[in-house]
């Protein structure tokens, strides 16, 4: 701390003080006692005020640390809350999801089959087509085995007419 006067200088005041009293003292002697006593108060004063400005700083921040911690565990609480509802929410939408997939699988299904009923009789005649082309093979094989046989038998007349 600054002093404002001088150590011998206040050394000397007291002395005097103690030795004769208020009465020996000038006015200026009385003036600079008076300004170190204030001086001396007004820096107890300032130490008395900063010692508890620091209590209270210290006190607020332990409140601070408590009121956030109780913060953290209302937020945590607030957190595991949302995600298990959101938890059971997806859970809806899921089961939901599941009963729409299920009716629209048998809607397919009915569709599907639906289809193949309507598809029945064409592939029912693509058999006969085959059959029938099948057929048709068997008939012409058939047919010039006849030919074969009936040209045998015409080349067979007409050369016992001949030779006659």
């Amino acid at each position: 701390m600054h002093e404002l006067f001088s150590r011998e200088l206040l050394a000397d005041i007291h002395i005097r003080l103690d030795q004769e009293g208020l009465k020996g003292l000038t006015e200026k002697e009385l003036s600079v006692l008076l300004s170190e006593t204030i001086s001396n108060s007004a820096t107890f004063v300032v130490e008395q005020l900063g010692e508890r400005l620091d209590s209270q700083t210290e006190q607020l921040i332990e409140h601070l640390d408590s009121q956030t911690e109780q913060l953290i565990e209302h937020l945590d609480s607030q957190t595991k809350q949302l995600m298990a509802h959101a938890e059971k929410q997806t859970d809806r939408i899921v089961q939901h999801i599941d009963a729409q997939t299920g009716q629209l699988m048998k809607h397919s299904e009915i569709q599907t089959n639906r289809i193949v009923q309507e598809l029945k009789p064409i592939r029912e005649l693509q058999f006969i087509r085959a059959d029938l082309a099948h057929s048709r093979f068997w008939m012409k094989i058939v047919g010039g085995g006849l030919w074969a046989v009936a040209a045998s038998l015409i080349a067979n007349l007409l050369f016992q007419i001949l030779t006659k």
